[in-house]
This record gives C-alpha cells, sequence and structure tokens, in this order.
C-alpha cells in the first residue's frame, strides 16, 4: 500500500467514525439530561416532612401501616364451615359491674323510676396494673464479730446478732443515724 492509499483509507476510517460519533453524541446527550432529572428530584428532595409543601405532592412515598399480605379473592371474616370461638362465660365471676343510664338517650327523660331490665352481659377480663416494686438484696457479714474460737458461744447469740446487724446496715445504707435506729427498735418492740 502506499502512502497516498494509507492517507485515503484513514481519512475514510476517520470520517466514518466521525459520522458514528455524530450519531451517538446527540443520543447520549439526551440519556444524560433525562439521567440528571431524574437525579434531580432525588438530590435536594424536599417533601412534606422537610418543607412547606403538603403531603399529597409527596413522590414516592411509602405507604405506612399497610398491610404486607398479598390480596386474596376470599372474602374477609370467617368461612363455612369455620368454628367461631369466643370469650366463654365464666360460673365464677370476681365482680359484676352494672351500667344503669339515668336518663334517656334519645328524649333525655330521667329513668329513676323506670324498671331495670337486663339489656346486654359481656364477659370480660381485665389485666391488673403492675406495680414496680423496689427492694434490696443485701448478704449480712456474720462472721466479723465471732470470738476468737471461731464461733458464736450460742445460737440465739448468733441470731441476735443477724438482727442487730442488719438493723446497722440499713440503718447506713438509708442514711439515718446508727444508735437512734437501735434505739428505736428496742422502744417498739418492747410495747
Amino acid at each position: 500500500m502506499t502512502d497516498q492509499e494509507l492517507i485515503k483509507y484513514l481519512f475514510a476510517a476517520l470520517e466514518e467514525r466521525d459520522a458514528i460519533i455524530k450519531t451517538v453524541i446527540p443520543e447520549l446527550e439526551t440519556r444524560i439530561n433525562e439521567l440528571q432529572a431524574q437525579l434531580a428530584v432525588y438530590q435536594n428532595k424536599k417533601d412534606s416532612s422537610n418543607s412547606h409543601k403538603p403531603p399529597s405532592t409527596d413522590i414516592h412515598t411509602p405507604q405506612r401501616n399497610r398491610s404486607l399480605r398479598k390480596k386474596s379473592n376470599k372474602k374477609p371474616g370467617g368461612h363455612k364451615g369455620h368454628e367461631g370461638s369466643t370469650l366463654l362465660f365464666s360460673d365464677q365471676v370476681d365482680e359484676v359491674i352494672k351500667y344503669t343510664p339515668t336518663q334517656c338517650g334519645k328524649c333525655g327523660r330521667s329513668l329513676s323510676s323506670a324498671e331495670e331490665s337486663l339489656y346486654e352481659r359481656r364477659p370480660v377480663v381485665d389485666i391488673p396494673i403492675v406495680i414496680a416494686k423496689r427492694s434490696e438484696r443485701a448478704i449480712r457479714n456474720i462472721k466479723v464479730k465471732q470470738k476468737v474460737s471461731g464461733f458464736f458461744k450460742s445460737v440465739q447469740g448468733a441470731k441476735n446478732y443477724v438482727v442487730i446487724r442488719s438493723i446497722i446496715d440499713t440503718a447506713t445504707k438509708a442514711g439515718l443515724p446508727i444508735f437512734a435506729s437501735l434505739v428505736k427498735i428496742v422502744i417498739l418492740g418492747t410495747e
């Protein structure tokens, strides 16, 4: 191949490449513009939670409190053949609470002279209120004041020591004067 032919071949290849570039670049520019528009929505996202915009203008808001169950063709509720279960009445009831109206719900007249009749009963199980009780557990040291022999002289002496030591430790932890607490216990114990 001569130099002239080589130059012609290279020019033809460059012209072919330029033609391809001229068709591809506008397509890429439109695609870039589309992607930038989509990105702008997500970059500076203003919605009802971070601006004054109303919730109806929010884009792609997640549906809250929506069931994850798939939709079925069945009707809601119990179906034929389904044995229902309900809270049954008990023979052993702790308390019967009567709700007696004092006036008519429609006309407003007093019902104090009206004869009482049972209209509806419902079984109810009330869960009692749980109250937190704070307490302290402490291991009392009974070995500190023992005689040199390693044990108390009597079982009653050991019991007395444990009670007195418990009172002293409790008074100390509560910030009370120890001697006054012991005197108070002795006075209350003799009455």
